[in-house]
């Protein structure tokens, strides 16, 4: 079976019409499509069926009536019912707005691969779906709007990309004719005009680009009272001047110009970039959309590039990340990999060590705050300008990893290059071998480096369980450095070194390091800085209050955490609360997403910004729908939520500003709301 929406409302079994009934049964079928297998109230369903009209003496009872008859042609197990509402089911693939929804999300995935002809194809085969307005003669009424809105909107996104993708392969002429019949309907789209200005431009028609942005300029002008976008005016300013680039073919995401695919794994394509501002070349990630859409990566994403973000030394400093309903992207300065580019010289028994000691330190400092840096080769390793040794990009886990995974890895990397080397070091083999097949030690995990990263503090020691100070988790990779790394210039006499740098390192099965090494202490002291999540294991003497919050959170739907400035309130949610209630999931309890956002001048657009870094599949006019009446809030978080099972922490931090800074008309529906 099944349903169309993307024009007239159809139901049809294989080749065959069903003929779905009268009006409001009718009616009946397009209410329920605008949520598929997802409850619908009762009145919900009486305000739609006798929009404007009185309804009858009983409505409940000519709903059940118009069900019933609906459940004869489409089938008694498509119309679910319970206390006071209905699901209509479909199955994937039945319902052409999902169909769409799907294809487009998929044009997207092979866009960002790199697949641009692809992409290209499979957005038209999307746009091929609408045979006219959403909901058709009903797309305006009041429970249609906000679907057809977001559906209407992504159609013309698509239609945009789609133009992008023809024109960074050189087919300006298909280009224009994907977006003209849209800017028919949408005339004042700075977005499809740009795609329509540079293929005209592309196509030889410069002086008719020319003319058509300033018929689009006088136009918005005229209905708006503004001018077009600051983009769209620089365009057409480069297109009178003949700008070369302009003809230069290539994607763009978020400013970032993909510039050369490097590779692409089961978790991310990786691209090197340009950062046109800074004239830099940048590495750009773009994470596989199916797990940037996973209610779990969008629940760890932030916490996880927070927490690279303040880890200094342990890999390329992060420049950017974010995440929507399009994908998650993670840029970090870009180096060519080992994989590429090899040493002047080549390789060296000296530069391995180096390089094992330098990723050694980095992989400790991240076992040390109780994650794994995953799977390491030649790929995923460069030499910055300074000559260290640093790992690249984002580290996504598509499978369990312990420390000692970590270092048998690192191991085996630096094993691979000395073998390139041909140096007779065979102390430095002997220790690599060794640590790459097996790890002597105590058998540490994970887990058990999560749990000693979250040790209870006392008066500045850290202690496990109330036992005295165990083993760090990034000792195990401390031992490794220990054992390999070269000899400072202190520590040769100028005479002619051994095979093994001048220098009987210390053995790998040796235990702690007999040097006296000692593991980079961190200063849990933040200044003026409040405590975030990524600083919950340095948060401590507040456990009492953040129980008693944690409490109120889980069974009130409003909390008020008032304080004089500076005393703490936003550390106690950010690092106690937020902490707490994700392992209140990990204990079996409902997960918890958590967004922060600070009033400011616009509440609204806070609020939109907030939500769309853990939506999925918003509603095209998010805004709109925010600010549409009392209940707005609540139905645009139920719908930016990836899954129906989760519960939403919003932290309005700074909550006075609605009074000393939100203006009057803004203030009393968003707090009403």
């Amino acid at each position: 079976m099944e349903f169309t929406v993307l024009g007239e409302i159809t139901a049809t079994d294989g080749d065959r019409p069903i003929p779905v009934g009268g009006p409001r049964q009718r009616l009946l079928l397009a209410v329920l499509l605008t949520e598929p297998n997802r409850v619908v109230g009762t009145g919900a369903i009486v305000d739609a069926l006798w929009d404007g009209e009185d309804p009858p003496e009983w409505p409940e009872r000519a709903v059940q009536t118009y069900v019933s008859r609906l459940r004869k042609v489409v089938g008694s197990d498509r119309v679910e019912s319970n206390t006071h509402a209905y699901r209509l089911v479909v199955e994937d693939g039945e319902l052409d707005a999902q169909r769409f929804v799907t294809m487009v999300e998929m044009a997207r995935s092979r866009r960002l691969a790199g697949d641009l002809p692809g992409a290209a194809r499979v957005y038209g085969d999307a746009a091929a779906l609408f045979v006219g307005r959403p909901w058709a003669e009903l797309a305006d009424r009041f429970w249609a709007r906000a679907e057809v809105e977001r559906l209407e909107r992504l159609r013309l996104d698509a239609a945009e990309e789609q133009a992008r993708c023809l024109l960074d392969v050189g087919e300006p002429a298909r280009a224009l004719e994907v977006v003209e019949p849209l800017l028919a309907d949408d005339p004042l789209n700075d977005g499809l005009r740009a795609k329509h200005l540079l293929a005209l431009h592309r196509l030889g028609r410069t002086a008719e680009a020319s003319r058509a942005f300033q018929a689009h300029r006088e136009r918005v002008v005229s209905e708006t009272g503004l001018e077009p976008s600051t983009e769209l005016a620089e365009l057409e300013a480069s297109i009178v001047r003949g700008d070369p680039e302009l003809h230069r073919a290539g994607p763009v995401i978020r400013g970032y110009e993909l510039v050369e695919q490097l590779r692409v794994d089961n978790t991310a394509v990786v691209w090197r970039a340009r950062q046109p501002g800074l004239d830099r070349d940048v590495l750009l990630e773009v994470i596989d959309p199916e797990l940037a859409n996973d209610p779990e990566f969008i629940r760890t994403f932030e916490i996880q590039t927070r927490l690279l973000a303040r880890l200094d030394g342990a890999g390329a400093p992060l420049i950017d990340a974010w995440r929507d309903y399009r994908g998650a992207f993670v840029v970090s300065p870009y180096f060519p990999s080992v994989a590429d580019v090899e040493p002047d010289g080549g390789w060296t028994s000296t530069l391995v060590r180096r390089l094992v000691a330098d990723l050694g330190r980095s992989m400790a400092v991240v076992h040390d705050r109780g994650h794994t840096v995953g799977h390491l080769d030649e790929h995923d390793v460069a030499l910055s300008e300074d000559g260290s040794a640093v790992i690249l990009g984002f580290r996504v886990s598509t499978s369990p990893s312990t420390v000692q995974d970590d270092v048998r890895s690192l191991a085996a990397l630096g094993l691979r290059l000395w073998q390139q080397s041909g140096d007779l070091d065979t102390t430095l083999q002997e220790t690599l071998t060794r640590a790459a097949t097996g790890v002597p030690g105590s058998d540490i995990t994970k887990e058990d480096a999560l749990d000693q990263s979250s040790q209870v503090r006392e008066g500045g020691q850290a202690t496990n369980r109330g036992e005295t100070p165990s083993e760090q988790p990034g000792d195990l990779a401390r031992r490794l450095v220990a054992a390999v790394a070269p000899p400072s210039p202190t520590e040769t006499d100028g005479s002619a070194a051994d095979s093994n740098g001048g220098r009987q390192p210390h053995s790998w099965a040796d235990g702690p390091d007999p040097t006296g090494h000692k593991p980079d202490i961190r200063n849990p002291y933040k200044g003026l800085r409040s405590f975030d999540i990524n600083d919950a294991d340095d948060f401590y003497g507040r456990k009492h209050i953040t129980d008693e919050l944690v409490q109120r959170v889980l069974g009130e739907r409003f909390v008020v955490v008032v304080g004089p400035s500076g005393s703490g309130k936003s550390s106690v949610v950010r690092a106690g609360v937020l902490p707490a209630l994700i392992r209140y999931a990990e204990l079996g309890g409902r997960p918890w997403f958590g967004v922060t956002m600070v009033p400011g001048h616009d509440p609204y657009e806070s609020l939109e910004a907030a939500l769309l870094r853990i939506a999925v599949n918003p509603p095209a006019t998010l805004r709109e729908q925010l600010t549409g009446d009392s209940r707005g809030i609540i139905r645009a978080v139920e719908q930016s939520l990836p899954d129906d099972r989760s519960d939403l922490l919003l932290l309005i931090d700074q909550f006075e500003e609605l009074w000393t800074t939100t203006p009057d008309e803004l203030r009393l529906p968003f707090i009403s709301a």
